[in-house]
């Protein structure tokens, strides 16, 4: 009995590990190219909270990313999103 209830739990513990492991959700911002403005994945850092007030620039591929759509048109500095290191 015992031999049948062990590989059920496995494949529920291996489940749940991966769940567990997956990597968080992607962090987005938004970006002004040219007077485009868009939203798009930040980049750069890959593992670090992106938010304002911190030190250094996040970015989405070359273009800072911001915290706001109107923030991005304006290229307001206030609205920049940073990370700590």
């Amino acid at each position: 009995m015992k031999k049948k209830m062990i590989l059920p739990l496995m494949a529920v513990m291996f489940a749940l590990a991966g769940a567990f492991a997956s990597a968080p959700l992607a962090q987005s911002g938004w970006f002004n190219d040219d007077g485009e403005v868009e939203q798009g994945t930040i980049t750069i850092p890959a593992n670090k909270v992106c938010e304002t007030g911190r030190n250094i620039q996040c970015m989405i591929g070359v273009l800072p990313a911001y915290n706001t759509q109107s923030n991005a048109q304006s290229q307001i500095p206030s609205g920049l999103l940073k990370y700590n290191n």
